[in-house]
């Protein structure tokens, strides 16, 4: 399936006609958008096509192909929400894979990059932030918690301090994951709505309230704002009747691109609400 997929994007690619991309208004009020593969949620097309095709803003993407304005692949949902909510035309810099510090593409990077594109500056009114989690799992049973998350604060800090620094108009906002598996339970598994076979992970519980509690102080001591995803998102966790958190294999959680991700509902609920923050 994958051999499928990349041989269709690289003919997709091969025959996309060449156009000159637009240039943004350095006066236009507009915001940006930076994070993980939550908030870039790429179809496993959109994913590979990040991949295959190296500047896709001088390129013609052929319908059903979705990059963002950081060369990785995006359906656009959650920066679309955020656009709505907040009333400005937001800029896409996530990525698939992206941490803070700990591999794939830095959060700061995508920040150095929007700014050298034209997509941040004076003009930028909002900001949102929304990443860490592939700053937790890899250190799991290898560091103790305390420097997992002393790591993400820094780095956090870092990125915002960065964005402000770009950005000094821009109302910059962390954005906190939306509910998961606060209690540790996740539900891998689900054939059908309404169904849930709980398994215990009790670093699942661990590494979301660290996160929540992390974004919280970083946003406390760089004087920005941190936006609660689990308010609009709470009951609807991975094993919750109408989950928002797809699980590995989920044929009840509602549309959704990848698994353990986030569904259409919760991106969209996260996105709307963060804008309006």
């Amino acid at each position: 399936m994958r051999n499928r997929a990349i041989a269709t994007i690289a003919a997709l690619a091969a025959s996309a006609s060449l156009v000159l991309a637009p240039q943004a208004s350095a006066a236009e009020p507009n915001a940006v958008f930076f994070g993980d593969s939550v908030p870039a949620n790429p179809s496993v097309v959109d994913f590979f096509a990040g991949k295959v095709i190296q500047n896709p803003a001088t390129v013609a993407l052929s319908a059903g192909i979705n990059i963002n304005q950081f060369g990785c692949g995006s359906d656009n949902q959650i920066t679309n929400a955020f656009g709505r909510a907040s009333g400005l035309p937001t800029a896409n810099f996530t990525c698939a894979g992206a941490s803070l510090a700990s591999g794939g593409r830095h959060v700061i990077d995508q920040i150095n990059e929007a700014a050298a594109q034209g997509q941040l500056g004076p003009q930028t009114k909002q900001v949102a932030i929304l990443a860490g989690a592939n700053d937790t799992y890899v250190y799991n049973g290898k560091e103790p918690l305390d420097v997992i998350f002393g790591r993400i604060h820094n780095t956090m800090r870092d990125a915002v301090l960065r964005a402000k620094e770009l950005a000094p108009n821009a109302d910059i906002k962390i954005v906190d994951y939306p509910t998961i598996a606060p209690d540790g339970n996740v539900c891998l598994i689900r054939l059908a709505p309404g169904q849930t076979a709980p398994i215990h992970l009790q670093a699942m519980g661990d590494y979301e309230r660290g996160m929540s509690d992390t974004f919280r102080n970083v946003a406390r001591e760089t004087g920005v704002k941190f936006v609660d995803s689990k308010a609009p998102t709470a009951g609807h966790g991975m094993c919750d009747v109408d989950p928002w958190y797809a699980g590995l294999i989920d044929f009840g959680a509602g549309p959704h691109q990848l698994p353990i991700h986030a569904t259409d509902a919760g991106l969209n609920a996260v996105g709307e609400f963060a804008g309006r923050a």
